[in-house]
């Protein structure tokens, strides 16, 4: 099991990283987008754990 969180400037944004999470990388677990002042946190809990090297290379700022 493996839990990181990511911090987006927009929705869009967010929406595009679960799609990439669940539909390309098969990611099963919770993900959750968290509406912030001037951002989108995307908190993951992944049942499989994903190489670090991937999750850099999503968009966003790892929180």
């Amino acid at each position: 099991m493996q839990q990181f969180s990511l911090l987006v400037d927009d929705l869009k944004t967010a929406e595009a990283i679960v799609q990439r999470l669940w539909h390309e990388l098969g990611v099963r677990g919770e993900v959750a987008l968290v509406p912030l002042d001037r951002a989108v946190k995307v908190d993951v809990i992944s049942e499989v754990d994903l190489p670090e090297d991937l999750v850099d290379q999503l968009p966003g700022k790892r929180a």
